[in-house]
């Protein structure tokens, strides 16, 4: 028996070429010197190039031996992710150890991250070790951990007060990033309780007052107005999210809200265009995916978010944000950094090129399916109106509010409203707020 193995083994290991070559990678010489890279690294972060540096500083992680090379790389993916960098680089804690030095921020976040790398690789002892590093008590990145942990099995209590006592600690102008996302995910808890009111204060106090603003925040925010009833308000943020300030990827759930507001109000005629304008945009696509055109046909559908399609467009953004910052800002480098700055970008765009390639079938089919779902919804959402605006239950209802037609409003002794009209469906008051032109027409 021994002997079939031995020689199935044989079998099998003389079919590869390559099998038992041991593979050497060569720097090219300009990335030979630790001293140099650390030089180009600190330029990189002197002219915001933040794409460049997180390369660079990984890179310093697999090229270079020495510690103090290594702690520099760490410090500068720890100040990039503090910066909001946007895509998760937790497989970057998974190379090599130090002995964190320099300020109790960098010891803690080091320790943390590291835990949090060998905790999703399943090495809990290890995990355990560097946790037990950290100031569990008041260090803000390992409250925020606890409370999310605590959401994921629903202990609501627990995570609201976790947050709340993050966002009260004394943290700096650099910490903002951090804030946005634990205010968010405050939001969202508030959110799932259905304490739309809380959840949506939020929104409209904080995070959709900062610049630049994200765009999932209107669409959250949509959401707690939609369940607020205040319908005119919903459609008014969706306003910003269909203008031009919004790039792609697009949120069909934006399709999804207007349905709603619309069904609950009756309002037939606004369905029509809603379908009109969802065809319009997709009904190619749409005709394709029915008739069993290869998927790959339509690039439109590279253009619709889905939440399954995260790694594509973190990768996509990365390679966009990367050339952006070679095409514009290489040549504001030293010219003795800007050849091994060179060889960083082009290697690392070769390397995000391919890598994006196998996402790509992924990304096609979960956008399909959206779109596909999305379409079958609003064709039979006519109906559904149509059958509830003559609803027994609904028919005799007072209208819930009234169309802005007139540009002065008295209030008696408050004085008086001015409100600015704007062409369509929206108008505008005097904050800049955009309010959707609809009323309650589930009456005879």
């Amino acid at each position: 028996m021994k002997k079939k193995i031995l020689l199935l083994t044989l079998i099998i290991y003389s079919t590869f070429p390559l099998a038992g070559v041991k593979w050497d990678g060569t720097l090219p010489q300009i990335a030979q010197d630790h001293k140099t890279w650390e030089i180009l690294l600190n330029e990189l972060l002197e002219k915001e190039m933040y794409y460049g540096a997180l390369v660079t500083a990984y890179r310093g992680l697999l090229y270079y031996d020495n510690l103090a090379t290594k702690q520099k790389a760490y410090q500068t993916i720890v100040t990039l992710i503090d910066l909001g960098y946007p895509e998760n680089v937790l497989n970057m804690f998974v190379t090599g150890d130090i002995e964190p030095a320099d300020n109790a921020d960098f010891i803690n976040s080091y320790n943390f991250y590291k835990a949090i790398a060998n905790e999703s690789k399943g090495m809990k002892k290890w995990a355990d070790d560097f946790f037990s590093n950290i100031d569990k008590d008041n260090f803000y990145k390992y409250l925020f951990y606890l409370a999310v942990q605590a959401y994921a099995i629903n202990d609501h209590p627990k995570s609201i007060t976790l947050l709340e006592k993050i966002l009260k600690l004394p943290l700096e102008k650099k910490h903002l990033p951090f804030i946005k996302k634990a205010a968010r995910t405050l939001a969202r808890i508030y959110f799932k309780q259905e304490n739309y009111l809380k959840s949506l204060d939020i929104y409209e106090t904080f995070l959709t007052k900062l610049n630049p603003i994200t765009p999932s925040d209107w669409l959250e925010m949509a959401w707690n107005l939609y369940y607020l009833k205040r319908y005119q308000e919903s459609l008014g943020i969706l306003y910003n999210l269909e203008s031009q300030v919004v790039t792609p990827p697009h949120n069909l759930e934006n399709y999804i809200i207007r349905a709603l507001v619309y069904l609950d109000l009756c309002a037939t005629d606004n369905v029509e265009k809603l379908i009109n304008k969802f065809q319009k945009t997709y009904d190619s696509a749409i005709q394709g995916i029915i008739n069993g055109k290869p998927l790959r046909n339509h690039k439109e559908l590279l253009l619709i978010y889905s939440n399954q399609n995260k790694n594509f467009y973190d990768t996509q953004n990365a390679i966009n944000n990367l050339m952006t910052e070679y095409n514009t800002k290489l040549k504001q480098l030293s010219k003795d950094n800007q050849p091994l700055a060179s060889f960083i970008y082009k290697s690392e765009y070769m390397m995000l090129t391919k890598k994006i390639n196998f996402y790509l079938e992924n990304v096609y089919n979960a956008s399909a399916t959206q779109l596909i779902m999305t379409a079958e919804s609003l064709k039979f959402l006519k109906f559904s109106v149509m059958r509830e605006k003559f609803n027994p239950d609904t028919v005799f209802n007072n209208i819930l509010s009234q169309d802005f037609k007139n540009s002065f409003e008295d209030i008696g002794n408050r004085g008086f409203t001015l409100i600015w009209e704007q062409q369509g469906d929206y108008w505008r008051d005097e904050r800049n707020k955009y309010f959707g032109d609809i009323s309650n027409q589930c009456v005879k």
